[in-house]
């Protein structure tokens, strides 16, 4: 599923929850994803801080349409 996400180029929204516990609402454009371990990550521009940023996907609280 995740390879099919990010081949859309699609933005993608959700609610986050960052390592201070602190949940925001995100709109990323996905450009790539990995895995460590047992943790799989998006790569993508963040529309909240107009920069690259990686979110880890366990941290995603809901996803909005």
């Amino acid at each position: 599923i995740l390879p099919d996400l990010i081949a859309t180029g699609a933005p993608l929204s959700f609610k986050y929850k960052d390592a201070k516990d602190e949940v925001t609402d995100r709109t990323i454009t996905p450009y790539g994803w990995s895995q460590k371990g047992d943790a799989v990550f998006f790569h993508g521009w963040c529309h909240l801080r107009q920069e690259r940023r990686t979110f880890r996907t366990d941290r995603i609280v809901e996803v909005m349409k």
